[in-house]
């Protein structure tokens, strides 16, 4: 049979993604499940405005990212949150306002000890 032939491809497919899927199954325990972020914490959202304002002048290319996120500790918890939900067991965090270490204290104060309280 032909590898042009769609009723091969379709095969094919059906192949890989019941192979995918057995070693998914299999490997399950061994799957790291990742996410990396950029925070940036505030008290408020008044302190966090002047804050965000600040870094996305040196880094415009953060502005239309999904890869800052930016809020009070709450908000962030509950960002956190929904990836451990989810599965993520591994973060990578980059604090950008570095050396200001406004947002590592707000992260080691407010939201590391009520992620492990949930």
């Amino acid at each position: 049979m032909s590898i042009t032939n769609p009723i091969f491809l379709l095969k094919e497919n059906i192949t890989i993604y019941q192979m995918q899927n057995a070693i998914q199954k299999q490997f399950k325990s061994h799957i790291i499940r990742g996410w990396h972020c950029i925070l940036l914490l505030g008290r408020d959202e008044k302190e966090l405005k002047k804050r965000r304002i600040k870094l996305l002048d040196k880094k415009r290319e953060w502005k239309d990212s999904n890869v800052l996120i930016s809020g009070t500790p709450n908000r962030i918890l509950n960002e956190i949150t929904r990836y451990l939900k989810i599965g993520v067991t591994y973060f990578t965090i980059y604090f950008p306002d570095l050396p200001d270490t406004t947002s590592l204290k707000l992260f080691a104060e407010h939201v590391i000890p009520n992620i492990r309280n949930r």
